[in-house]
């Protein structure tokens, strides 16, 4: 899974969402620190190397072919059943709907601004 550097903090990219869900092993490109390396490092579900690295991505796909993989394999799979199945995402979302008892914020605008700054 190939990104820019700095993009690894704007979504998590949907073919990753599918290497996971067949426990796939995936090597991805994503800058220490963003959200992606630290998803993917935290569960243990792929291989993190710096984007645009090219000599670290050779190093990635002989690593990825030549070693066992089982435990990424399976923290993978694990990870995309506990948070990218649709039911646990509808179930998360009706529960916070339930819990805030409402749809919107109180003050949209406000919540805009203190998630900016």
């Amino acid at each position: 899974v190939l990104q820019k550097n700095g993009a690894s903090d704007l979504t998590m990219p949907s073919k990753l969402s599918t290497i996971f869900s067949v426990g796939g092993v995936s090597i991805v490109t994503a800058s220490a620190g963003s959200c992606l390396h630290d998803v993917i490092n935290t569960s243990n579900s792929g291989i993190t190397i710096e984007p645009e690295n090219q000599s670290a991505l050779n190093n990635a796909i002989e690593y990825a072919l030549t070693n066992d993989h089982a435990e990424i394999i399976n923290n993978a799979r694990y990870y995309a059943e506990m948070n990218l199945s649709i039911h646990k995402i509808l179930a998360a979302c009706t529960a916070k709907m339930l819990n805030n008892n409402r749809l919107v914020p109180a003050n949209p605008v406000n919540q805009v601004y203190s998630s900016i700054g």
